[in-house]
């Protein structure tokens, strides 16, 4: 007997696969890491996901998405200080 050997070329997969593999690895990063995470690292999402599409490792695409919700806190200006000034109240000599 002999074997046949396919000839059959990897299925790649589709747009939405990738998409749905990259959301997949997102959420379970993020479940298992919620603690270390800033509050704003929702507004990352798409990076998140961009990156993960285009094959980078989970752990360096949070480090940057952290990197870069933190750099997104607003700082937050000083109160304005209302400098009163006395004018000159000592006597005069006559």
């Amino acid at each position: 007997m002999t074997k046949t050997i396919s000839t059959k070329k990897p299925v790649l997969k589709s747009a939405a696969a990738k998409e749905q593999q990259a959301l997949h690895e997102m959420y379970d990063y993020f479940k298992n890491n919620r603690a270390l995470m800033p509050a704003n690292i929702t507004t990352q999402r798409d990076f998140v996901i961009a990156q993960l599409l285009a094959g980078r490792d989970v752990a360096e695409v949070y480090a940057q998405a952290i990197a870069n919700a933190n750099a997104l806190v607003e700082i937050k200006p000083l109160p304005k200080i209302h400098v009163i000034r006395a004018k000159g109240t000592a006597a005069k000599a006559a």
